[in-house]
């Protein structure tokens, strides 16, 4: 076996030198799309409608170039190959060659929806509706920090909309976005900066997420090229002449291996592959202080076999070979990835004391492996081909069931995200796009959380319920020597990589505002502030009397003078609108069915009350209301920076108090920012009040911090 440096360069590199040069790019036809299809769409139905939408396509866009002078209708069919390369089904590949049809042209979803059903016609309209968005979001006048994280917000939340309700969206969104990324040399260099950036911060974390690493790979190397043209060209340029002394290497240790599992009985394709060049670009930022000729794995050997058991065998005659380095074997075949990937790794001291990466899997762990969550209708045929009782011994199955839970588990964590735009854009960063743990139940399910999760987040993962009662959780681990080490860590326990959590729960246990420090996932975050809700609900404030019915009656015969309290009256709040304090002028309002609510006599709420016959105002003092706690806007006023909101939020934890809401807005380099923190009703409020100002005034950058004024909302 002999390998060169052009047979290993990933296709994605391959893409970008043909991007740069618009005469040796050749277009792709339908017969190409055809060739690809079938070989996996059996179906002459489906066949012959593919051919109709690509006919209705080819119609629509007929007369039309894009920036790079080609025909438009390679976009759709470009889209539609990548797909097609995944797996797709036939749904999806019609929604592809449609997908600018209803934005762009005179059709309209009816006429899908007539011509092709309605599930290709949601496929379109999610991409449609996502496009329509983004275009709006970049269109935003004004480039202040809090605009641009709204359009943010919002294009993401959008984005996950469409993945809980309709996968096929976004795969179609990712491809879409790397045939843009493919042709982005045509447009100016402001829109390849603007969409680069884009594809930056949105489409590589979600295809990461998706286990998509093919389209991850690509879409991080055109973004580094177009970001960072100059360092792009350099990397380029020194690993090229890294791997030029490297596949020699490769080559020999790859014909000794053939050899090896031929004499083993084992038919095998090995595979030298690259890593991208973003791959290595974060290994030499962020890892080890090392030159690029101590990177071991720019070049790695990937061994494909037919089936599991030989992807053990193989394992084995690797290691009858060479020396495996110490903690550098990894089974994702038995464990696989909340993605689906599977595979063996390992990592032998080859030829000497070089180092040298080994990936081991089938066919179907590598199509897995590039395309992720697409897999997932590919593997569903599959599964209604073969039955669940033939598929369940395959390790395919094991990837299908856990994009099964994967998408399941998105679309509930969906519903429970924080709705306030900063907050939920740290969520989705922080729970989608960080870097994942794996934990195991007792009944060894796999669950994935953000590094840096506790109990309390396994547990709320499982169910609410059990997060509510929670009490800490029983860690198993292996030590050193191999065995078996099980202990009782508390709620703030951080836990790691492949521990068991077996979750103890009590049922006296509740959460408490001490839990929102100690939950990472907002989901957890979510439940918890709901479970506070409820109980603080059960301790509402309540009036000890009904007001005599021979109270003097005034201008508005509807207001009463204050009156002593009584066992009797309703349930007491005090208004969310105004937020009254001790020492505020308030008044009473009852309306029919409505617990009765305490305002600041200047709230506008009262005015409108005033309009409202069926309202009851009473005028109330201080000394008849006990409250359990209060809630306080806080209006502070800053020089905007990265990071103020974040370091707000720990001077208010760090003082054990609860911050229910954060609201913010910039113009010109200043921020302002609205705080609704939570405090007990003690005798010490208001100096505490006092403090948590005073505390606050000394952020850096921040100007002023004062309670807000909502008495006018």
């Amino acid at each position: 076996m002999q390998f060169t440096l052009d047979s290993i360069q990933p296709p994605h590199l391959r893409q970008t030198n043909k991007a740069h040069n618009a005469n040796v790019q050749s277009l792709v036809t339908f017969a190409d799309l055809q060739h690809v299809l079938h070989s996996y769409i059996v179906s002459e139905r489906h066949r012959q409608r593919i051919q109709s939408a690509y006919e209705l396509a080819e119609k629509a866009h007929r007369g039309v170039r894009r920036q790079s002078g080609e025909p438009y209708i390679q976009h759709p069919l470009e889209v539609a190959l990548l797909l097609a390369e995944m797996y797709i089904d036939a749904d999806g590949i019609i929604a592809a060659l449609l997908h600018d049809v209803v934005e762009d042209t005179d059709y309209t979803l009816d006429d899908l929806r007539q011509a092709f059903g309605s599930q290709v016609t949601i496929i379109v309209d999610g991409v449609t509706k996502f496009t329509a968005l983004a275009r709006t979001q970049g269109e935003i006048s004004g480039p202040s920090p809090d605009e641009k994280r709204r359009s943010y917000a919002e294009t993401v939340r959008k984005l996950l909309v469409a993945m809980a309700e309709e996968p096929r969206v976004i795969a179609l969104k990712i491809a879409d976005r790397v045939h843009n990324m493919r042709t982005l040399v045509a447009t100016s260099p402001a829109h390849q900066r603007k969409t680069s950036l884009e594809t930056r911060e949105i489409y590589i974390p979600l295809a990461k997420r998706l286990g998509m690493a093919r389209a991850q790979a690509e879409l991080e190397d055109l973004a580094f090229l177009y970001l960072d043209p100059e360092r792009y060209a350099a990397l380029l340029q020194d690993v090229k002449e890294n791997m030029e002394y490297r596949l020699p290497l490769l080559n020999e240790i790859g014909s000794t291996l053939q050899t090896e599992l031929q004499r083993a009985g084992l038919h095998a394709t090995i595979q030298v592959c690259q890593k991208h060049l973003v791959s290595i670009k974060r290994k030499l930022e962020f890892g080890p202080l090392q030159p690029l000729e101590q990177i071991h794995d720019l070049l790695s050997l990937r061994i494909l076999v037919e089936t599991d058991r030989e992807c053990y065998m193989a394992l084995g005659r690797v290691h009858s070979l060479w020396k495996a380095k110490d903690g550098c074997i990894k089974d994702y075949i038995a464990t696989p990835k909340l993605n689906g990937y599977q595979s063996l790794h390992t990592t032998v001291f080859a030829l000497g004391k070089s180092l040298i990466e080994m990936q081991i899997r089938t066919p179907d762990m590598q199509r897995t492996a590039d395309y992720g969550l697409a897999s997932y209708w590919y593997l569903q045929e599959r599964l209604r081909k073969e039955g669940q009782e033939k598929a369940s011994t395959s390790s395919w199955w094991l990837s299908y069931r856990e994009m099964v839970s994967w998408i399941t588990q998105l679309r509930q964590w969906q519903r429970e995200l924080p709705q306030n735009t900063d907050e939920f854009v740290e969520a989705f960063k922080a729970d989608t796009f960080q870097e994942q743990i794996f934990v195991f139940t007792p009944k060894g399910e796999v669950k994935d959380l953000p590094g840096g999760s506790t109990p309390l987040d396994m547990a709320y993962r499982i169910h609410p319920d059990l997060g509510n009662h929670c009490a800490g959780a029983r860690v198993t681990t292996i030590n050193q020597h191999g065995l078996l080490d099980t202990r009782l860590v508390p709620l703030d326990y951080e836990l790691k990589d492949g521990e068991i959590v077996d979750i103890q729960i009590h049922s006296d246990i509740h959460p408490t505002r001490e839990w929102l420090l100690f939950a990472r996932t907002a989901a957890a975050r979510s439940a918890i502030r709901r479970a506070l809700q409820t109980l603080d609900r059960s301790k509402l404030l309540h009036l000890k009397q009904e007001p005599p019915s021979d109270l003097p009656e005034k201008a508005d015969q509807r207001e009463k003078e204050s009156f002593p309290p009584s066992p009797n009256a309703r349930a007491t709040r005090l208004a969310s609108c105004c937020a009254p304090l001790p020492g505020d002028p308030i008044i009473g309002a009852i309306l029919p069915q409505e617990d009765f609510i305490v305002h600041q006599l200047s709230c506008k709420q009262i005015d409108q009350a005033r309009q409202n016959t069926a309202a009851q105002l009473i005028k109330v003092d201080w000394e008849s209301i006990h409250a359990e706690s209060y809630l306080v806007p806080v209006l502070i006023r800053a020089h905007d920076r990265a990071g103020l909101i974040r370091d707000i939020s720990i001077v208010i934890a760090d003082a054990n108090l609860n911050m229910t809401s954060v609201a913010s807005a910039s113009s010109h380099g200043s921020a302002s920012i609205t705080v609704t923190i939570q405090f007990e009703a003690s005798e010490h409020f208001l100096a505490q009040l006092a403090s948590i100002l005073h505390q606050l005034q000394g952020v850096k950058n921040v100007i002023e911090a004062q309670r807000a004024s909502n008495s006018s909302s």
